[in-house]
């Protein structure tokens, strides 16, 4: 197995989304045996962490995964 660093992109939505986009760039470590096993492990982690919270207020909050932008095998 390899070590790889990965580079998740998620969208952050409060309420009706009538606000200035805000986003988060998230990196993660992952065993994989190659780079695209690498991809598709940091897709599914993304997915998992996509969620829906609310607020005391009552407001929604969103957290959109987007994609993967990088990823790098660890030597």
């Amino acid at each position: 197995m390899n070590w790889y660093i990965t580079k998740l992109v998620f969208r952050i939505v409060c309420g009706d989304g009538e606000h200035t986009p805000q986003f988060d760039e998230q990196l993660w470590l992952v065993s994989a045996a190659n780079e695209q096993e690498a991809l598709q492990k940091a897709r599914k982690n993304g997915d998992l962490e996509a969620l829906q919270l609310s607020e005391g207020d009552g407001e929604i909050v969103k957290w959109e995964f987007i994609d993967i932008t990088d990823v790098q095998q660890i030597n």
